[in-house]
This record gives structure tokens, C-alpha cells and sequence, in this order.
């Protein structure tokens, strides 16, 4: 697995005159901010909850906002440490089933009072339930949706620009060398390498499941985790060597659309 490869500097013959320091999309949207993107998400959610509960009073039911789920494994710890704990996750599922994505989902609240109400009383809640909700997310998110639709042409456009760079190129061909060395599989994309993952652990952990060989899904855990930061490895080094090409594309992108993108934070704000 040679790291070094991928990592040695991003060079690029078509690269936009775009000053480097200029932002990222990730930088400008805040999407770089954990808690940041999570209070963005808890206004959204709030106001959603607000919405079905004003809908439901209306229609002489009472409703308590659900809280918003709590962030899950992947939302707070790290790629290379999942790698380093459970792979990609396979073995894991039926060794501890649910736990290593599992949300930290809240009870809901209203159970008690739905399943208090009569029969026909109970059929009518869960009927303007799911009407209120609907009309509740088409109505928050109709300004976000709108701002996204105007700017999501503009993002596939530079993502393909950016996919067709030769030094995106370069890099996503020593990514491909390193994969094929720290796991065995050939893979060009990231989409091919996990199918092929998935393809080459699932049936086994699926056939060590159903015969109850835990000892045998524990060693096939540690090839995965093997598997996975070995793969980890190979994608930091290919995001490392990138970064300054997905910098100068995308500062180049927000230049020339400014409007548009400023439109779609507000939006994802909720101003």
C-alpha cells in the first residue's frame, strides 16, 4: 500500500484561477461545525413539531413534539476510528446487532395518549398524523428545497469538472492501487469498491450467523477491521491530495454564483 503516492501534491493543468484561499462549499455552508449543523437541524425539527402539534389541536387532538434524534456512531466519531472498531460494520451486525450506527432515538411521547383513544378515535389520529406531518415538511422545507434546486445544477457541474481534473484523476487512480493492495479488491470507484466489500464479507458473516459461530464472526470482524483502515488509510490520502483542487473548484463555483449559494444558506438557516 503505498500512501505516499497519493499523497505527493495535487497538480493540474485545467485548475480554475480561483485564489486557493478562497472558501469551500463545505466552509461556507458551516457544514464543517457538528454543532452548528445540529442546532441548524433542531430549528428545522422544531418547527416541523410545532407545525403537526398545531394541526392536530386544530383537529381537537392533542400532540407533544417529539424530541430530535440524538446524533448517531457515524455522526461523532471518525471514519478511521469506526475502521479501527467495528470495518465496515458487517461482522459487527450480528455480533451486536443495531449498535454500531444505532441512533440515539427518543421515545415518543404521544404513545400513551394514542393508545388511549378509542377505536375510531385512533384510526382518525393516526390518518391526520401522517396528513399533518406531510403538510408540515412540504411546508418547512419548501423555501430549502427551492434554494437547492437552484444551486444543485451549478454542484453536479463542478463535481464532474472537478471528477474529469487530472489530478483527480491521478489521485483516484493511486487510491485504486492502494485499495486493491490493503484489501485485494479491485475497485475504480468508491460505489464498486462497496459493493464488492459488501459482496465479499456479507455472505460469510451471513453463513457464520446462522451456524451460531461467534468465534468465527469475531475472526471475521478483525479481517474487516483490517480491511477498513487499511481502506481508511488509502481515502485520507486521496481526500489529502485533492483538497486543494476541491478548494479551487468550489471557491471558483461560490465566486461565480454568489446569489444563488447565499440564497441557499439563508435557506438552510431558515431565514
Amino acid at each position: 500500500m503505498n500512501i505516499a503516492a497519493i499523497t505527493q501534491n495535487a497538480t493540474s493543468a485545467s485548475l480554475p484561477a480561483s485564489s486557493s484561499a478562497g472558501q469551500t462549499l463545505e466552509e461556507f455552508l458551516v457544514l464543517n461545525d457538528a454543532a452548528a449543523v445540529r442546532a441548524r437541524d433542531l430549528r428545522r425539527h422544531d418547527a416541523i413539531q410545532t407545525r403537526i402539534e398545531k394541526c392536530l389541536e386544530e383537529a381537537g387532538y392533542a400532540y407533544t413534539p417529539v424530541p430530535m434524534e440524538g446524533p448517531s456512531a457515524a455522526d461523532t466519531v471518525s471514519p478511521a476510528e469506526l475502521a479501527r472498531t467495528v470495518g465496515y460494520g458487517v461482522a459487527a451486525g450480528y455480533l451486536e446487532p443495531g449498535k454500531p450506527m444505532a441512533d440515539a432515538i427518543p421515545a415518543d411521547p404521544n404513545v400513551a395518549y394514542i393508545e388511549a383513544l378509542s377505536p375510531s378515535d385512533h384510526s382518525r389520529y393516526l390518518d391526520l398524523h401522517g396528513r399533518c406531518s406531510n403538510e408540515a415538511y412540504e411546508s418547512i422545507n419548501a423555501p430549502l428545497n427551492a434554494a437547492l434546486a437552484a444551486v444543485e445544477p451549478i454542484m453536479v457541474a463542478t463535481n464532474q469538472r472537478l471528477a474529469d481534473d487530472q489530478g483527480s484523476r491521478s489521485a483516484m487512480n493511486d487510491w485504486s492501487t492502494c485499495i486493491r493492495k490493503a484489501t485485494g479488491i479491485e475497485a475504480s470507484t468508491h460505489d464498486e469498491f462497496k459493493a464488492k466489500v459488501f459482496e465479499k464479507l456479507v455472505p460469510r458473516a451471513q453463513s457464520l450467523a446462522s451456524a451460531g459461530d461467534t468465534a468465527g464472526l469475531r475472526r471475521l470482524q478483525q479481517e474487516e477491521i483490517r480491511m477498513a483502515t487499511g481502506s481508511s488509510d488509502c481515502e485520507r490520502a486521496r481526500r489529502e491530495r485533492v483538497a486543494p483542487l476541491v478548494r479551487a473548484y468550489e471557491s471558483a463555483m461560490l465566486s461565480a454564483h454568489p446569489k444563488e449559494f447565499a440564497a441557499y444558506l439563508r435557506a438552510l438557516n431558515g431565514e
